[in-house]
């Protein structure tokens, strides 16, 4: 029911091809739960070397994935949060309508020191799409691929996201 896509696993979405072991045409609307990179916020140094963040949707992997599979797809990112914030401020949103998810969080939880409520937090999130989507044929949790960002914190991401997988025998 759960899939926790470890790195060797991960299927990106700009990279997508058909012959992948995942047949996304199985699914009519697929829900895409995370942070900056699923809301498709890039950050960026400006000329006087300050983080600066665009939004640019053309160019999350929703959109993308919706262009090159064809399905229906929902964005609910929402950049910067942890999993923590993210559940906080979207507990109360309607996500009915779906047969499949991708859950992209974590990262912004390590990166920002504090991962003590990341499994509740994932697995409170998986609980709601669950309820509100019954028939949800498939849950993915995508891990931080290890070569991007800080391998310390992809490495911790993934256990966090093994460790709320396997329970569900993925």
């Amino acid at each position: 029911y759960y899939s926790a896509l470890a790195t060797k696993n991960l299927v990106d979405a700009a990279d997508f091809r058909k012959d992948t072991d995942i047949d996304l045409s199985l699914f009519g609307k697929i829900l895409c739960i995370g942070d900056s990179w699923t809301q498709g916020v890039f950050d960026y140094r400006d000329d006087e070397d300050n983080l600066r963040g665009v939004e640019l949707p053309q160019y999350s992997y929703p959109t993308l994935l919706a262009s090159l599979t064809g399905r229906s797809v929902t964005n609910k990112g929402d950049a910067g949060k942890t999993s923590t914030t993210w559940y906080s401020n979207h507990s109360g949103d309607v996500l009915k309508g779906h047969d499949a998810c991708i859950i992209f969080l974590g990262i912004n939880d390590v990166s920002q020191g504090d991962t003590s409520q990341t499994s509740t937090s994932l697995t409170n999130i998986i609980t709601k799409v669950k309820t509100e989507n019954p028939e949800v044929m498939k849950i993915f949790l995508v891990s931080m691929p290890n070569h991007l960002n800080n391998n310390t914190y992809a490495q911790t991401v993934n256990g966090i996201l093994q460790r709320v997988a396997e329970p569900e025998g993925a």
